[in-house]
């Protein structure tokens, strides 16, 4: 048997797939009653790394299809917050994302962080968002 949160990706990943509480995701994917320990832990850690998101009513999403990206927060002089955003091999550029005041809970410099896309970039602006959770401090 392929590895829980590998086998819980690929269930979240189908094109069928509507966002449903872990414990109704776990009811369908038929794994039995003594594996529920290790499926909550395997929930826990994929909503850490960022690869799953929690939306309304606890429900389950991938990370990616919640329009939620993991980037490194960074707040100039001046007072305004950026994240910019991780890029894989094959993403080519992504343009850094602005973080409206209000919005960046309490992150500071450095930290890793999750962020909703709220509008995406043009030629005359950059992305706007806010962050949703702050995964790793940069800082102690």
């Amino acid at each position: 048997m392929p590895d829980i949160s590998d086998h819980i990706l690929l269930t979240l990943g189908k094109q069928s797939y509507s966002p449903v509480k872990p414990k109704v995701l776990f009811k369908r994917m038929n794994l039995g009653e003594d594996v529920y320990p290790e499926f909550r832990k395997a929930v826990r850690v994929l909503i850490h790394a960022g690869k799953v998101v929690q939306g309304r009513n606890n429900t389950l999403k991938l990370g990616e299809s919640a329009g939620a990206m993991l980037g490194t927060y960074r707040r100039t002089a001046g007072g305004k917050g950026f994240v910019r955003l991780d890029t894989k091999p094959g993403d080519g550029f992504l343009p850094d994302v602005l973080i409206r005041d209000g919005r960046e809970m309490d992150a500071a410099n450095g930290d890793r962080v999750m962020v909703k896309l709220s509008r995406k970039s043009t030629n005359l602006e950059n992305a706007k968002g806010e962050i949703i959770k702050i995964i790793e401090r940069g800082t102690r």
